[in-house]
């Protein structure tokens, strides 16, 4: 089910949080627009005007540019490769808030000077850049209120007091106008940051329930390969892939109903996830299960483990206030990671559980694995 909508002062998830600040990443064109823009009125207001203090704050933009854009390609590059973890996610918003800060202040300086020292007709210039950057901020840094809302007062505050200090009714009316679109602009900022949650924790739902058995709450076949391949082991590790499906299965659901079997496979998937945690288990679809099994120190514990298995799913099972026994057959393939052919190791486990199947049950390696 998708999480309600958070509520004011409700913090979001960790997961949530990382997909939140990785859409920073992926703001360079408006902050190349916004930086280039904040350089050429300080430059032209500065140069014309004679005002070196914002050729000053010129400089200021390009550091909190650059800035920007370098934090974004370091956070880009860092996708690409890899899972970024909670604390990164953290490092890099800490990193986008320093350097929004930073032209926040740009814009904020920028625009004060223009409206104190500066004659009247460069003052709507100011106006229009404290509402190009207000809008930027809200359309963009939106996701995170962390850095948006301070953005905003930062960048607009000095210039709203500015105006408000001049004795003509212009300028006083401007500031009111500045203020009532900045209140504005903290609501426009919270329902944005909430539907964006809404959105990704949908899609992390919906991802979720891509990759797991919503009976057993294991991995599916789809969650299984991609746990295959993710793994992180060493090339000269072992890797044991178990595959069984129970025997007498049919006969529970034919004797007591598709419940009592519902409840079966379930307290199936609990007893083989408990048995060790080197293992990832998967259920492949009806009463088909396969385990990953890592960690190994000897070829021996491959088959320790199905032993393990096979002895735990032949203790009764409690179903319907009944206690009920079935089995399993279990065969498993053994090989080295850096040979490993997961599908190839499947197939094979998969074709000796079918063998010790005929053969009336129990576990069975599918071949030696290779030295």
């Amino acid at each position: 089910m998708m999480d309600a909508p958070p509520r004011k002062g409700r913090k979001v998830s960790s997961d949530i949080y990382k997909v939140l600040v990785g859409d920073l990443a992926f703001s360079t064109v408006p902050t190349t627009i916004m930086g280039v823009t904040l350089v050429l009125i300080c430059l032209v207001v500065g140069g014309i005007e004679g005002e070196w203090f914002l050729l000053a704050i010129a400089c200021g933009s390009v550091l909190g540019m650059t800035g920007k854009l370098t934090i974004m390609a370091r956070q880009r590059r860092l996708i690409r490769k890899e899972t970024v973890t909670f604390f990164q996610a953290r490092l890099f918003a800490t990193q986008h808030f320093m350097a929004t800060q930073l032209t926040a202040i740009c814009v904020a300086g920028t625009s004060w000077w223009i409206f104190v020292y500066c004659s009247n007709e460069w003052h709507m210039l100011a106006a229009a850049l404290l509402f190009a950057y207000g809008s930027g901020v809200v359309g963009r840094l939106s996701v995170l209120p962390m850095l948006a809302i301070p953005a905003l007062v930062v960048a607009t505050v000095p210039g709203i007091i500015t105006c408000a200090m001049d004795n003509d009714i212009p300028h006083r009316l401007s500031s009111l106008i500045f203020v009532v679109f900045l209140l504005g602009s903290f609501e426009t900022v919270r329902h944005l940051h909430r539907r964006a949650v809404r959105h990704i924790t949908m899609e992390l739902d919906m991802a979720t329930l891509a990759r797991k058995d919503s009976l057993t709450g294991l991995l599916n076949r789809l969650g299984f390969r991609e746990a295959l391949r993710s793994r992180s082991v060493r090339p000269s590790d072992r890797l044991v892939i178990h595959c069984l499906d129970l025997d007498g299965f049919k006969a529970v659901n034919d004797q007591l109903g598709h419940a009592a079997g519902d409840d079966l496979l379930v307290q199936v998937a609990h007893r083989i996830r408990t048995l060790s945690d080197d293992i990832v288990v998967g259920r492949l679809g009806g009463d088909e299960f396969a385990i990953l099994q890592t960690g190994l120190t000897r070829p021996q514990d491959a088959s320790a483990l199905a032993s393990r298995i096979v002895e735990a799913l032949s203790q009764p099972f409690v179903l319907d206030g009944r206690a009920v026994s079935i089995s399993c057959s279990l065969g498993f393939a053994v090989d080295r990671a850096g040979n490993a052919d997961f599908d190839i190791m499947l197939r094979d486990a998969d074709a000796a559980s079918y063998t010790v199947k005929r053969a009336g049950g129990g576990a069975a390696m599918a071949s030696q694995p290779r030295p």
